[in-house]
């Protein structure tokens, strides 16, 4: 399937759907739960912790991660990746 689904978080095109809850975007390493449309303000306490979606956005400005400590995981967007 063709990936066409932006990541929550950095907006790189990662995801097949916005269904594939449990994917890690390689590029923020944000793990999509499902919930990212919901009050952005509040952890949901799901895989990515009490890390809610607009301070995941604020990390990823700071550290190109959702957090610090994912900065190895991650890589810079693809060109096919980016919001053209």
């Amino acid at each position: 399937m063709k990936i066409k689904f932006a990541c929550p978080i950095c907006q790189s095109y990662t995801f097949r759907s916005p269904e594939d809850i449990g994917d890690i975007c390689p590029v923020c390493f944000w793990e999509l739960e499902g919930f990212e449309h919901e009050n952005q303000d509040t952890p949901k306490y799901g895989p990515n912790g009490d890390l809610s979606v607009a301070q995941a956005r604020v990390n990823y400005q700071k550290f190109r991660a959702v957090q610090e400590r994912f900065i190895k995981e991650v890589r810079h967007p693809l060109e096919s990746e980016k919001n053209l």
